[in-house]
């Protein structure tokens, strides 16, 4: 399936929302948990509705979805959290943007998300959601537009990784950083992988470890990189 989000909780990978296939062009509610322990699949509560290019990310107790279209093509603007001990999905405060593809990602008690697309194209706008007080709040606009950027935490800040810009099907090798202390947003390294999108990996030991995507000839990669910061 295409555009799936993915969190994980207690060292599992929860898996779901995604448009099954070619032939299938319909979004799915179904949501499954993989144990890499046992190296099995199973399937757990399904979201409170069908949608695909939702984002994922988790705080180690709750999964968190946003956003995403659902089966009419609507761009969505909530927020879902799923609960692993009850198997359940609680809907919270609404997105301030109906937004498609975002990057999300957890830092210190809050969600941080920025860009998207919805009908009114690309989007900088980046929100942050304070989980105490379940609200949203504006920060500083990410530098361009764009979607299906892969947010990430590291070492107290927000990255966003591998994204389209503003300008339609485009790809870019410069990706950003937000600092929260500072509300303000930085370039980082370029990518030396070349003009990159769906720059999917994980944060392992304060580092970051990412690669495949394509690069909007479309030609798909399977190479794999570390970004240092």
């Amino acid at each position: 399936g295409t555009f799936p989000f993915c969190f994980v909780i207690d060292g599992k990978v929860y898996v779901g929302g995604r448009w099954p296939n070619c032939a299938s062009p319909t979004p799915t509610n179904a949501v499954y948990r993989y144990d890499p322990s046992t190296d099995t699949w199973t399937s757990v509560a399904s979201l409170p509705q069908a949608l695909w290019g939702g984002a994922g990310a988790s705080d180690g107790r709750y999964g968190y979805v946003l956003g995403g279209l659902n089966v009419s093509g609507s761009y969505l603007n909530t927020l879902y959290r799923y609960d692993p001990v009850s198997n359940s999905w609680t809907t919270l405060a609404s997105y301030p943007l109906n937004v498609w593809s975002p990057a999300l990602a957890y830092l210190n008690g809050s969600l941080y998300a920025s860009q998207g697309g919805n009908n009114s194209g690309l989007t900088p706008a980046s929100y942050r959601y304070d989980i105490a007080s379940n609200s949203w709040t504006a920060i500083a606009n990410a530098p361009v537009g764009g979607y299906e950027g892969w947010g990430v935490s590291m070492n107290g800040m927000f990255y966003n990784f591998g994204f389209h810009t503003t300008g339609g099907y485009a790809c870019t090798n410069q990706f950003y950083l937000y600092n929260p202390a500072s509300n303000s947003w930085s370039s980082i390294a370029i990518f030396p992988g070349g003009v990159r999108n769906d720059l999917r990996g994980a944060v392992i030991g304060g580092r970051y470890f990412g690669g495949f995507g394509h690069d909007c000839a479309p030609t798909f990669h399977r190479d794999w990189w570390m970004y240092c910061p």
